[in-house]
């Protein structure tokens, strides 16, 4: 078995070791203090009007990584007993997710961990979808974004398939906060991020602005608001957004390693 495995390795490690070498060419590439550790390796600018380059401290926002976490606070809570995998929502958010076709009596903790939920992603909402890319004002709470999700149908019944969607994840978020009487941040703050000393790794909620120091973050607009194509128009800053919106994230840096 190990054999093979290192025969396995062998064609994916290649990629990647040509990487590194560009992103030090490009980059260049940052070493902790003393030697200790791994190599940090940085490619690119961190704001494209001056020509900064990315730093080995700066903040990003971690984006959909925080499902990372979400998921390792829910496996958590299983391990401790506090709820099953097999669960269904109606045990834990009883009267939520219903009508349409949506029925939490027949999703489990395991179909939102995995994608096999068959829930309408609420980013794909026509109208949310717009307010995203404009990034708009305004505060949207867990349960709007999971109502706005339930105005559509499911993409199938739960467990017969796998899609992406991130109604998953906030309700997984709620279910935390049901459990525990903690909000998913201070959860993972207590179950991850402590304990595996992330102190570069925060929750934003509403809060719009990066902590310091960090980069721009920039999207490309569509040509027309019904354009199919996505990012085929100008480049936008996007830095400064009301992270509410894209439901359980968190803003990480480089000094703390998920």
């Amino acid at each position: 078995m190990r054999a093979r495995a290192e025969v396995m390795a062998a064609p994916c490690a290649a990629p990647y070791a040509g990487w590194r070498r560009r992103a030090t060419r490009r980059g260049g590439g940052a070493h902790p203090p003393g030697g200790r550790g791994h190599p940090v390796r940085r490619v690119g600018v961190a704001d494209v009007r001056t020509g900064r380059r990315i730093h080995r401290s700066d903040h990003f926002r971690a984006g959909s990584l925080t499902k990372t976490v979400i998921a390792a606070v829910t496996l958590r809570l299983a391990a401790q007993g506090r709820l099953g995998l097999d669960d269904t929502l109606e045990e834990h958010l009883p009267g939520l997710v219903r009508g349409r076709g949506n029925d939490g009596r027949n999703i489990t903790m395991r179909q939102l961990l995995n994608h096999t939920s068959g829930l309408f992603d609420y980013t794909e909402d026509p109208v949310l979808a717009r307010q995203l890319s404009a990034a708009a004002d305004g505060t949207r709470t867990p349960t709007s974004l999971v109502r706005t999700a339930l105005t559509h149908r499911p993409y199938f019944a739960p467990g017969t398939k796998w899609r992406y969607s991130n109604t998953n994840y906030v309700l997984l978020g709620m279910v935390v906060q049901r459990v525990t009487g903690r909000s998913y941040a201070e959860q993972a703050r207590r179950e991850v991020l402590g304990p595996l000393r992330l102190h570069g790794t925060s929750f934003p909620g509403t809060r719009t602005t990066l902590p310091a120091p960090h980069g721009r973050a920039y999207t490309r607009e569509s040509r027309t608001p019904d354009s199919g194509v996505r990012g085929d128009g100008a480049r936008r800053d996007v830095t400064d957004l009301n992270p509410s919106y894209a439901g359980p994230r968190a803003s990480w840096s480089p000094r703390s390693t998920i």
